[in-house]
Formats: structure tokens, C-alpha cells, sequence
């Protein structure tokens, strides 16, 4: 008898915890469908009080309505520009230009190569992009290998950081993600404003990083753009997102 009650309680216990981890399961799976269609993006529960919010686009996102875009809630754009000392981005000029004409802010970035000096990119750049004292300042994408040496990569962001400076009157970006960040800017000296990819979990979990963009996702779902596009906030309101950057309202 006694067997049979604790067969009964042991059946009791494991339908309970079946249904405590369907419970558990289904909302995850929700959300991962929904992350995967892009309609919602499980880290924009910790931006709902960031209310700057942006893109960032490429080639990659094609022919952009940009229309539609500033119909979408989307304040900032950054678009590549170039690439090394060898490429310019197919769609920046329509970009560049089209972005401007809706009343989006615009910027720039660069997607840095230890292949050739900061100086040399730093350059090239200035040799694409116009300058316009109502954009955003220029934005440098370190993206490098972990295994260069935190010397060099410093020293060579921060020539290119110095170059786009003095012509553009505005110190850079630099754009990483949190293992760029760990490997070679924490506790550097660096001035500039950075711009942090975590599109898992809120950034200051992991680094307090004085962040001023975040880029939360990398499926966003944005009217004008066919498929995904990535998703960023300022932090900050949009008075501080003009006072900031040095920009008049469009």
C-alpha cells in the first residue's frame, strides 16, 4: 500500500514539473519566433525608456524606401560608407542623400581594417564622405581580429580617430561589441563616445561602458527595408541627442 501511495505521489510530482517546464518552455519558444521574424526583439524589453531610436544600414538592406523609414519612428540612421582603403559602400550616396531629405539624422561609419595604417583610412574616408556640420560625427566599426596586439589596434583607431576629428570637428564613434570592447578598450584612455553591440542582454550587465548608442538587435523589422535590419538607441532624450552631437532640428 504504501508502495503504491508513493508511486502515485512520485507520478503527481513529475506531471507537476512537466507542466512547470511547458510553462517555462512555450513563452521562450514564442519569443524566439518572434526574435526570428523580427516583429519583436526579446532585449527591447530594456529599451522601452531610450526614447532615441536608429538604424544602421549597408548594402546589404538593398534599395531603401526612405519614406516609409521616417514613418517608422526611426530618429538617426548610420550607413557604411567604406570599408579598408578599397571600398565604398554600393548605396551610401543614395543613402547619404535620400536619409538627409526625409529629416533623418545621418552618420557615417567606417569598417576598420588593421591592414592598412588609421592615418591611410582615416583619408580615404574623408575622401567619400561630405562634410556636413549637422550630422552625426563620424562612426569607426572595430570589428578586428582578437589575436592583434592591444598596442597596435589602439594606436591605429586613435590615428584615424585623430584624422576624421580634425576634419570633421567632431571626435568619432567607435563601434564594437563587448569582446572588443574587454580585449581593447576597457581601461583605455580613449575620449570618444562609444557606440556597443550586446543584442542579448542589456550591456551594463556585462561592462560599464558610458555607452551613448546601443545596437540591441540584428533582425530589426523596419518599414521601407526588406529583411532584417539592426536596431540602436541613444542614450538619452532627444534634447540631449541635439545638444550632444551639435545638431539643429531638421
Amino acid at each position: 500500500m504504501l508502495e503504491l501511495v508513493l508511486c502515485i505521489f512520485e507520478v503527481r510530482m513529475l506531471r507537476k514539473l512537466f507542466y512547470i517546464i511547458l510553462a517555462i518552455f512555450i513563452p521562450l519558444l514564442a519569443v524566439g519566433a518572434l526574435d526570428y521574424s523580427g516583429r519583436f526583439w526579446h532585449t527591447e524589453i530594456f529599451t522601452s525608456t531610450y526614447a532615441v531610436r536608429g538604424i544602421d544600414v549597408s548594402h546589404y538592406q538593398g534599395l531603401i524606401n526612405w519614406n516609409k523609414v521616417a514613418d517608422d519612428n526611426v530618429s538617426f540612421v548610420y550607413m557604411k560608407a567604406t570599408e579598408g582603403t578599397g571600398h565604398i559602400d554600393s548605396y551610401f550616396s543614395y543613402n547619404w542623400e535620400e536619409s538627409k531629405r526625409v529629416k533623418i539624422f545621418r552618420g557615417a561609419y567606417h569598417f576598420f581594417s588593421m591592414k592598412s595604417s588609421g592615418q591611410t583610412q582615416g583619408e580615404y574616408f574623408i575622401s567619400v564622405v561630405p562634410k556636413d556640420k549637422n550630422s552625426l560625427p563620424p562612426a569607426i566599426d572595430v570589428e578586428v581580429s582578437l589575436s592583434y596586439s592591444r598596442v597596435e589596434v589602439l594606436r591605429e583607431v586613435m590615428a584615424m580617430s585623430s584624422v576624421l576629428e580634425e576634419y570633421y570637428e567632431k571626435k568619432p564613434v567607435i563601434y564594437m561589441d563587448m569582446n572588443i570592447y574587454k580585449a581593447f578598450f576597457e581601461d583605455s584612455s580613449i575620449a570618444n563616445k562609444i557606440w556597443i553591440r550586446e543584442i542579448y542582454i542589456h550591456p551594463d550587465f556585462f561592462a560599464r561602458t558610458n555607452w551613448r548608442f546601443w545596437q540591441y538587435s540584428d533582425r530589426g523589422d523596419v518599414e521601407g527595408i526588406t529583411g532584417p535590419v539592426d536596431l540602436n538607441v541613444y542614450r538619452g532624450s532627444y534634447e540631449d541627442f541635439l545638444k550632444e552631437f551639435d545638431l539643429n532640428q531638421l
